[in-house]
Formats: C-alpha cells, sequence, structure tokens
C-alpha cells in the first residue's frame, strides 16, 4: 500500500501540472515532502499540494478518505515593472483554471471523472520516466515506481477560502479544499 498520502499528492501535482503551467510555465508545484522554501518574494508565485489525515472509509477496506489542500500563494507586493494590482488579476486567473480542472464530471452529479483523472495521472508517472541519464532522473524514477498501486475513487469538494500570509501580510492565499477515497492498488479505473 504504501504512503498513500504521498501517493496522492504526486497523482495531484501531476493531474494539475498542464494547468497551473498553462497560467504561468515558471510557477513552481511543490507536494508536502518537497524540501525548497515555499518563499514567494522574487518567485512568480507557488502553487502548494498537501494531503493530511484522514479516516479508513470504510474500516478495513485499505480505502482512505484523506484530505487534501490546494494552495496557491503570490505575491501582493507588485513588482517595478507591473501594473497596480497584477498579481490580484494572476491569482484569480490560477484558482479559476485550478478550480475548473478539479470540478470535471461527465454526469452533472459527481467529480468520478475527476478522481479517473487525478488517478491516470499518478498511475502515468511510472511511465513518464526518462532514461534516468542523470541522477535526479534516475532518483525520480526510482520514486515515482510505486506509483502503479494508487487509485483515485471518489473527490468531495469541501471547501474554498483564501486570507493574506500570516507571516508576510503582503502575501495572497487561496486555498481549495477537497477530500478523495485512495486506494494502494492500481487499476480501480480499469
Amino acid at each position: 500500500m504504501g504512503n498513500l498520502r504521498d501517493k496522492n499528492d504526486r497523482a495531484i501535482r501531476a493531474f494539475i501540472y498542464a494547468t497551473v503551467k498553462g497560467v504561468n510555465a515558471k510557477l513552481p508545484i511543490y507536494i508536502s515532502r518537497d524540501p525548497e522554501s515555499r518563499d514567494v518574494a522574487t518567485a512568480p508565485g507557488l502553487v502548494d499540494v498537501k494531503t493530511v489525515q484522514g479516516p479508513e472509509s470504510p474500516p478495513g477496506s485499505g480505502n482512505y478518505f484523506l484530505t487534501v489542500l490546494v494552495r496557491a500563494k503570490m505575491s501582493g507586493t507588485d513588482q517595478p515593472d507591473q501594473p497596480a494590482n497584477t498579481n490580484h488579476g494572476f491569482l484569480n486567473d490560477l484558482i479559476d483554471a485550478l478550480h475548473d480542472v478539479l470540478h470535471q464530471s461527465d454526469n452533472g452529479q459527481d467529480y468520478h471523472a475527476t478522481a479517473k483523472l487525478i488517478s491516470e495521472a499518478g498511475n502515468s508517472l511510472i511511465t513518464d520516466q526518462s532514461s534516468g541519464t542523470d541522477e535526479v532522473e534516475t532518483a525520480r524514477a526510482a520514486r515515482d515506481a510505486d506509483m502503479a498501486d494508487y487509485s483515485c475513487l471518489a473527490l468531495l469538494h469541501t471547501s474554498l477560502g483564501g486570507d493574506h500570509d500570516p507571516d508576510a501580510d503582503v502575501n495572497y492565499i487561496e486555498l481549495i479544499t477537497f477530500q478523495v477515497n485512495v486506494i494502494g492498488s492500481g487499476g480501480y479505473w480499469d
């Protein structure tokens, strides 16, 4: 089964990658275990994916209902070459795009279509490897080999929110919170 929280972080990042890069190709996407600082003072902003705790549901099944936080963070301070409130508009565009990609339905009633796409994005990490020609790619290939044992079964949106960064009140934060039902085996949607 492995660490479902880490697998889920990687699957969500893979799923939202094209959407985030479509808004700004330079925008980094972090997951819980990435060691880099989340400072946006000189960066174009960032997206942070964090899967937190959740119960096994139903008990004894190996399915876990985990809470996911997708946080977009952007400096509220305009750079000298920017018109006023540029980052505010940019953050709105980013959240709009993330909201849309995370709310896909094939029946107008639930988000099973999104859950299936998250599973596919996570499972594709085992096949989207480079030739492993350098240390970083070799380590990535080894780390993502466990993604064959991951399926996202369902997704339920719980809340939207936003605020300023308590450590730097000039940074804007927008938050999309949802729950996923995941299991440590692949092939659920096949």
